[in-house]
């Protein structure tokens, strides 16, 4: 892209940062990063549990304004995903170091789930989301689906007919063991669901062992993902948009059963390749085949994808 300087604001998720700025790189752009995430560690977690949520803000407040500090200026493309931790502070101080840039923001969350919408929403010249029903609403965002890294091995042969791996969100548990009392006890299942230590505890202790108080590493869930016949996704409540282990379970290969209806108006996926779940009486038919033609592993590739959301 003729060598355009582009700040980019990450949101510190995985390796996916480090994989977006390397193909930015690729793509001709003169990449620096920075990143809005802030981990305020055991004492951050101690402040949340004694209800003092404002000295965590103001902390998180002080470590964004750091990095931006720190960062580049008179960048031509100020690049910010999601951005939820950006103050009206940070986003002055990025105008005025950077007076003719191009602000383009990629939101992968819905909105409502974003508690600095109003402060951050005007600053953007351009405004893309992974959230269709976000899009209807707000006319002037760009519809653009997240996207997959990596295909699979793919192998015929898998180790599980079905695995979950996701956090815990309203509801998830509850269809989670619903699910599982569902499939015949013959069936290779890996369901993780990230949860509280307390929630993983009782859960292990009532014998459904469907939580885990630990994250799984980014390359273990591609391990599980790849190894298995079908994935589940369970959609959160208000969300429309396809996540990204929903994306990367269809890249490689696997077929999906979810219960995100919205999947069925998304481009490129190919039909006979996931079962839409009723949330309430879920039917699970497993060995299903996946598998997607050229089509789709072009448009949710994430040089496509970025490729969409700068122009």
């Amino acid at each position: 892209m003729d060598g355009k300087k582009v700040l980019f604001v990450g949101l510190g998720f995985y390796n996916y940062d480090s994989a977006i700025k390397a193909t930015l790189d690729e793509m001709g752009y003169d990449t620096v990063y920075a990143t809005s995430l802030v981990d305020l560690g055991v004492t951050g977690k101690l402040f949340k549990k004694l209800c003092l949520g404002a000295i965590n803000r103001r902390r998180a407040d002080n470590r964004v304004w750091q990095n931006i500090l720190a960062s580049r200026t008179d960048n031509d493309i100020i690049f910010v995903i999601k951005g939820e931790n950006l103050t009206r502070r940070h986003l002055e101080y990025l105008k005025q170091k950077n007076p003719k840039a191009r602000f383009v923001l990629y939101l992968w969350d819905n909105l409502d789930k974003i508690h600095n919408r109003d402060i951050l929403l005007p600053y953007f010249d351009k405004i893309s989301s992974f959230d269709p029903s976000d899009c209807l609403c707000h006319k002037d965002f760009f519809f653009r689906p997240l996207f997959y890294q990596k295909k699979g091995s793919g192998s015929a042969s898998y180790k599980y007919d079905i695995s979950f791996i996701g956090e815990d969100r309203p509801g998830r548990y509850r269809f989670l063991k619903k699910v599982a009392s569902l499939l015949p006890s013959d069936k290779n299942v890996y369901f993780r669901l990230k949860s509280s230590v307390l929630r993983t505890v009782i859960d292990k202790i009532t014998g459904h062992r469907l939580c885990n108080n630990l994250k799984l590493p980014y390359d273990e869930f591609c391990q599980v993902t790849d190894s298995s016949k079908a994935v589940l996704d369970i959609v959160e409540e208000n969300q429309s948009g396809l996540t990204m282990r929903t994306i990367e379970a269809l890249a490689m290969g696997k077929h999906l059963y979810t219960t995100n209806r919205e999947i069925q108006n998304a481009p490129h996926i190919s039909p006979s390749s996931f079962t839409v779940l009723d949330v309430d009486k879920p039917v699970l038919e497993l060995g299903k085949e996946g598998g997607q033609d050229a089509g789709f592993y072009e448009y949710y590739s994430l040089r496509h994808c970025l490729s969409d959301i700068l122009e």
